[in-house]
Parts: C-alpha cells; sequence; structure tokens
C-alpha cells in the first residue's frame, strides 16, 4: 500500500548559462523517483509518494498475487496506479499504454491493483494522480 499527496515540488527542468552571445542548455538531473531511471527500490510495505507522479521499482520475493493500493489511506487527491514490466524504451504516458497492470478510481477516487506477479522479476511501479499531467 501507498500513500500520496504531499505537494509537489516543483524543480527547473533546464538551466541556462550565457556564453559570448551564445546560449548554452543543460539538462538538470532527475530526481529520485522523478521517472523509472530513478525509481525509488521498496520493499512490501507502506510508502508515502512526496509528490504527484512518482516512481518505484520492486523485485518480487515470491510469486504470488499483490495488491498495490492508494485505498483507505487517507489520500486527498485523485490517485492513479501503473505498473511497468520495463523501463528502458518507456515512454510513459496519463492512459494505460505500456503498462502491465494499471487503474483509476478503484475506490472513489483512489486506486488499487491486484496482480500476479512472479519471484525474481522487476517491476516499476508509478503513483500519480488525476491532476498531474
Amino acid at each position: 500500500m501507498l500513500k500520496l499527496c504531499t505537494p509537489r515540488i516543483i524543480s527547473a527542468l533546464f538551466l541556462s548559462a550565457s556564453i559570448a552571445a551564445a546560449t548554452v542548455s543543460y539538462a538538470a538531473p532527475l530526481m529520485v523517483g522523478e521517472d523509472c531511471n530513478t525509481a525509488v527500490s521498496i520493499t512490501e510495505g507502506t510508502y508515502t509518494a512526496p509528490n504527484p507522479d512518482y516512481w518505484y521499482s520492486f523485485t518480487v520475493p515470491t510469486t504470488g498475487t499483490y495488491v498495490i493500493s492508494t485505498c483507505d489511506m487517507g489520500n486527498t487527491c485523485d490517485t492513479r496506479l501503473y505498473v511497468y514490466d520495463h523501463c528502458v524504451g518507456l515512454i510513459p504516458t496519463e492512459l494505460a499504454e505500456g503498462t502491465l497492470s494499471y487503474n483509476d478510481d478503484y475506490c472513489g477516487s483512489q486506486s488499487q491493483i491486484t496482480t500476479l506477479l512472479e519471484a525474481g522479476d522487476l517491476v516499476y511501479i508509478r503513483i500519480g494522480d488525476a491532476e498531474t499531467t
């Protein structure tokens, strides 16, 4: 179970520097949890996402059915859950494209996924909210 909805931290995506009348832009480094490449590694438990559209990675310890939920967690926003079985080449959207599992509004405005996972698999869990584009 994952808890969501603390204020989003807004950071600049690019830094600019002026060099002799030319502008050079540098991509700012990604923050931890900002995409699947910087996903925070977790085990079974309850977690609070520090901002909407946050990523976790989970290595499945035992084959079985897993529940990933934001239901009954005291959330104040409209959550969405995404589970991906890959990161390389992934272009995430607000829809279910490329997901292993997806849910929006399972229990009111909160989400829950029940999915079968195999031991040793690495999955990426994206916690989003409907207000974040």
